[in-house]
């Protein structure tokens, strides 16, 4: 993956397209080969996994702040904003064991948009509440996306995807069966999932003229 490129991976359930991602954010460690990834990564993947519900929202910004690789002193450059996309400052110095699930997701993606990465990752997912904040969330990703030198983007929206990236790498059990243009990647996929679906389709057909035949 190169500097500039916006890399769209699809592929079934179960294909490794999410395990790649925490490859690649050092979530995972590979259990063969080598993995080198240069640069800083920003994980939009389990945000919000090292926040320590003891702690006030305010102790968590700082510190995932710092194990994003942000200075207490820049982080708290950023507390504001945080709060103000949230909506979450009245809620600052409560610990985040009784936030709901809805606050505690608008804090981990606040804080996971608020750096300048070279290299963001990204798994579909916009959990984070209302309709609202998903519609401004949506926003903030695509301002992401112009800051960051890189972006590797997991997800199911055939037509986003399409759209944003240039290319693209079709995953199916655990292995990489096209990697090129995103049109490319996304013909491949599709027409394997067609046949997938075909086949299926022939199997009922020939199940339920079994049965007919045996009533």
């Amino acid at each position: 993956m190169f500097k500039g490129e916006r890399v769209g991976i699809v592929g079934f359930n179960g294909a490794g397209k999410s395990t790649l991602l925490r490859l690649l954010a050092r979530i995972y460690s590979p259990t063969t080969g080598q993995l080198a990834v240069q640069g800083s990564v920003a994980p939009l993947i389990e945000m919000g996994a090292g926040f320590n519900p003891e702690l006030s929202g305010y102790d968590n910004i700082l510190l995932n702040g710092a194990m994003l690789g942000i200075k207490p002193r820049e982080m708290k450059k950023k507390v504001e904003g945080i709060y103000e996309f949230t909506g979450l400052r009245e809620f600052a110095d409560l610990p985040l064991k009784y936030y709901s699930s809805g606050m505690y997701a608008r804090l981990a993606f606040a804080i996971a948009t608020e750096v300048d990465p070279e290299i963001l990752l990204i798994d579909e997912s916009l959990g984070a509440g209302d309709v609202v904040f998903v519609d401004r969330a949506k926003e903030r990703i695509n301002q992401l996306l112009e800051r960051s030198n890189l972006v590797v983007i997991v997800s199911h929206d055939l037509a986003a995807l399409d759209k944003m990236c240039t290319r693209g790498i079709w995953m199916h059990q655990g292995e990489v069966h096209a990697d090129g243009t995103i049109t490319e990647a996304l013909h491949g996929y599709l027409t394997h999932a067609r046949a997938i679906e075909a086949q299926m389709a022939a199997e009922a057909a020939a199940k339920a003229a079994g049965y007919a035949q045996s009533a």
